[in-house]
């Protein structure tokens, strides 16, 4: 099943999600440009239009996240003229790249990479069966890494199912700054756990604070370790790439 065109989309939910008065796209939009938010007289939705092997994986893993209490939107699926898409009530919020735009405070952002630790280490909580299992049915949530698709049973042993983009554009805040959720499905997959928490860790290095402190804040309340000469190194290579790009204007106060 392919994915339809921009104003297939649009017209797709026009006709299939009820009384739709709005349909907008987001402020920062996605490599896929097929996110819409969909307004209606009750609530808002953001819906994504995508492969469906793709929106089976996303599925897969939302129910298995919020299992293992990792804050992420419910996710659900719908059908509409042959196509299928899914979609979640929309968050009252903005992210946390859009609040960098306008201040927030050092504090804040500490207390915001607190909270996404605690998410990490619940994502390393899921079982080695779960992440077996999940791996076994979509084979399409293997991480690049992997040249096509093998994965050993060693690999297990540090591997797991991680959001590989806990990025500024995929945190939302309340308007107090505090973390609410992680966004973006299609960035979890089965990955090295110091790739994921180096993806973490790089805008937190780039905004000036002190990586080893995120090293140490898991490290203290993990069962597992990391290792932190693993994460120096997959950091420098990401900065050499430039994986990364903060607002181009950040606002960080001090108080």
């Amino acid at each position: 099943m392919n994915t339809p065109t921009f104003h297939e989309c649009y017209n797709i939910l026009r006709n299939s999600m009820y009384c739709v008065s709005d349909i907008q796209v987001p402020h920062i939009q996605g490599n896929s440009n097929r996110v819409f938010i969909v307004k209606t007289p009750n609530d808002d939705y953001v819906c994504k239009f995508n492969e469906i092997q793709n929106l089976n994986k996303d599925m897969a893993v939302n129910q298995l996240y919020h299992k293992y209490g990792i804050n992420m939107p419910n996710l659900q699926l719908k059908s509409a003229a042959g196509y299928l898409f899914e979609f979640y009530k929309f968050i009252p919020a903005r992210t946390m790249f859009e609040h960098l735009s306008t201040g927030i405070s050092t504090q804040n952002i500490q207390k915001i990479y607190a909270n996404l630790i605690a998410q990490f280490i619940k994502m390393s909580n899921i079982s080695k069966k779960e992440i077996i299992q999940i791996c076994a049915s979509h084979k399409n949530i293997i991480h690049i890494g992997h040249k096509d698709n093998d994965v050993s049973l060693s690999d297990f042993l540090t591997d797991g199912i991680y959001h590989c983009d806990m990025t500024p554009k995929n945190i939302i805040l309340n308007d107090a700054g505090e973390f609410v959720s992680l966004i973006d499905h299609a960035k979890i997959s089965f990955v090295d756990k110091h790739y994921a928490f180096s993806r973490m860790a790089l805008p937190y290095h780039k905004m000036g604070f002190d990586i080893e402190d995120l090293i140490n804040a898991h490290n203290n309340n993990a069962d597992k370790q990391l290792k932190a000469d693993k994460i120096y190194t997959t950091l420098n290579k990401m900065c050499q790439q430039d994986e990364f790009v903060l607002p181009k204007f950040i606002h960080i106060n001090t108080r």
